[in-house]
Order: C-alpha cells, then sequence, then structure tokens
C-alpha cells in the first residue's frame, strides 16, 4: 500500500470498527491460550499429586453428612504403620505442601501434634469420593473441573469446614448462575 491509501483506509470508520474487532479478537485467543497454558501446568500438579503424593484424603465413612466438624484437635493416642499406602476407592493422594498453602485448618493438623500429622491421613466429611477428587482439583487448579457434575452443596460444606474461601466463593458464583426456577424449589 502506498502512503495516500494507507491514508484513505485509516480514516475509513468502516475499516477501522473491522480492524479494531480483528485486533481484539487476537487479543481474546491470546488470553485464551494463556489461561488454557495455566490451566494444563495445574492440572499436571493435580495428576502428580495423586500420582506422588506424601498425605491421603481419605473419606470419613462414619460421617452421616459433610458438614459435621472433625474433632478440633486429635491427639497421637496409638502407633499406627506409616506404611498404609495401598491404593483404596475411599482416598486419594495429595500433596501437603498444596493442602497447607490452601487452608489454615489443614496447616495446623500438620504444624500440631495430630493424628493427622503421624498417620498422614485425613479423614474427610465427604458424601463421596468424587467429592474429595472435586475438592483436590480445585485447590490445585482454582476452579472446577468443567467434565464432572460437581454437586455444590457438598463442596461448600467442605469449603466451609476448612476454611478454603477461594472454594467457597466459587461455590456460591456456580449455585448463583445455575439458579433457576426449577433449582429453587
Amino acid at each position: 500500500l502506498d502512503d495516500v491509501t494507507f491514508e484513505k483506509l485509516k480514516n475509513d470508520p468502516i475499516i477501522v470498527v473491522t480492524l479494531e474487532f480483528v485486533m481484539g479478537e487476537l487479543e481474546l485467543q491470546t488470553k485464551k491460550q494463556k489461561r488454557a497454558r495455566e490451566l494444563t501446568e495445574k492440572e499436571t500438579i493435580y495428576e502428580l499429586g495423586k500420582k506422588q503424593g506424601d498425605v491421603i484424603l481419605k473419606l470419613d465413612s462414619s460421617s452421616k453428612s459433610a458438614v459435621e466438624p472433625p474433632a478440633k484437635k486429635r491427639r497421637l493416642m496409638n502407633n499406627h504403620d506409616d506404611d498404609k499406602k495401598a491404593e483404596n476407592n475411599d482416598e486419594i493422594k495429595v500433596c501437603s505442601l498444596l493442602l497447607r498453602a490452601a487452608s489454615k485448618v489443614f496447616e495446623s493438623m500438620f504444624v500440631n501434634d495430630t493424628m493427622e500429622r503421624k498417620e498422614k491421613t485425613i479423614l474427610i466429611p465427604a458424601q463421596s469420593i468424587d467429592d474429595l477428587d472435586h475438592l483436590w482439583y480445585f485447590i490445585c487448579t482454582g476452579q472446577f473441573n468443567e467434565d464432572s457434575d460437581i454437586d455444590m452443596t457438598n463442596m461448600i460444606a467442605l469449603a466451609h469446614l476448612y476454611d478454603l474461601q477461594g472454594l467457597f466463593e466459587a461455590c456460591i458464583d456456580q449455585m448463583l448462575r445455575t439458579l433457576n426456577v426449577n433449582t429453587l424449589l
């Protein structure tokens, strides 16, 4: 393009709007690609934690409800073998460092003299193993797994119980987005 043609095009409102739209779309695609890369990295941490974690989140089958809190402090009462690492369908491995960073409740379990610290197992009063997996996924990624059907009432109870403010707010947001006449009644 010569300078005269460029000046004419630059002053044409249709061309300007079209260029702004195209530039905006390119910027949006770049942001989406960056978010996808970040999510992939966080999902890798999620998967690695499940394979090589140093702590076990175990479904507390004795709990009647997801809102029942565990004992404030469980002191070491007896010696148990730390080599209970067998994979069960009611537990998942996780990284204690991420748990501690996510919640002061988890942090206190590993700082104080508790059974959780000694046994490297945390009993979670969840409704299902899926709830434990959703909890761990959210701690790692900061969002819900879009490929899963998540019971937000169970998740909000766990968020409250373990003082996970980000999870609590995400549950509220998700509940408000899906609120309609059928879910209200």
